[in-house]
């Protein structure tokens, strides 16, 4: 089998993930089907629903790109991780501003509005059915 680059990988997130934007029902499918579990820390969960749009496109987006590494990783020629890393540390960084920014939009009527989030992937087990 052919090893695939860095480059293949970014390319497929940038057609697959960066490009188009599926409508919103078909990201919450795909995001309840990527078994996203989010916890608040600090704060009020409530306070997503006025940005829901915008947060589950970021969920959307963040599960379609583990997905595609997931699937890739394995075919990806040694000489390329660090570029494939670099990559993903930058797309981590833009997405985590992306967050941050809808948080900062959300119109408060209180002045010290803080919501820490716990976002994680729940693991299927081997002996579970995949969606």
């Amino acid at each position: 089998m052919r090893k695939i680059s860095a480059l293949d990988i970014i390319r497929k997130i940038v057609t697959e993930v960066e490009q188009p934007k599926p409508a919103f029902k078909i990201m919450l499918r795909d995001i309840q089907m990527m078994r996203f579990k989010i916890r608040p820390i600090i704060g009020d969960i409530s306070s997503l629903n006025e940005m829901n749009d915008e947060v589950i496109a970021l969920l959307w987006k963040i599960g379609r790109i583990d997905e595609i590494i997931h699937a890739s990783f394995k075919d990806l020629a040694e000489d390329d991780q660090d570029q494939l890393l670099e990559y993903l540390q930058h797309m981590e960084l833009q997405t985590e501003n992306d967050l941050r920014r809808v948080l900062r939009q959300k119109p408060s009527t209180k002045t010290n509005n803080l919501l820490k989030l716990e976002v994680f992937r729940e693991l299927l087990s081997d002996t579970e059915p995949k969606n």
